[in-house]
């Protein structure tokens, strides 16, 4: 489980400095889907892994080049202009899931999905698995 930055237009009153915990699944379609809970039947949002440019250690606008939470991520979606801003629970975990959807992105555009991959399950823990 990962926490993804809440989306608003109130910044003022915190809505953008809230995090909101999200399940996470990446798809044969090269989606990576993001549902409230596991077991959702609705994801809440979704991305093509194939759009992605770049995932990395976020650095805020004045945070002068330093990441000063190595817990946070940016996955930079090209061009549509929107980053998800995401959050780990630690550093290390930070970085496996930084590693993770670059090598899922990579994969999904070296090789065309197959409806009989399955659906991975994203375990920070390193154990992901097709199921």
């Amino acid at each position: 489980m990962l926490l993804k930055k809440a989306t608003g237009k109130h910044s003022f009153r915190g809505v953008r400095d809230q995090w909101q915990p999200r399940y996470f699944e990446v798809y044969p379609d090269a989606t990576l889907r993001y549902f409230k809970k596991q077991g959702d039947a609705t994801p809440k949002g979704s991305v093509d892994l194939r759009m992605v440019i770049d995932v990395g250690a976020h650095v805020g606008s004045k945070d002068h080049g330093d990441v000063k939470d190595p817990t946070r991520f940016d996955v930079d979606l090209g061009d549509s202009g929107k980053i998800l801003r995401m959050k780990a629970t630690s550093e290390d975990e930070a970085g496996h899931w930084t590693e993770a959807l670059l090598a899922w992105r990579d994969y999904f555009l070296m090789n065309s999905a197959s409806a009989s991959m399955g659906v991975l399950a994203v375990d920070p823990g390193g154990s992901d698995e097709l199921v």
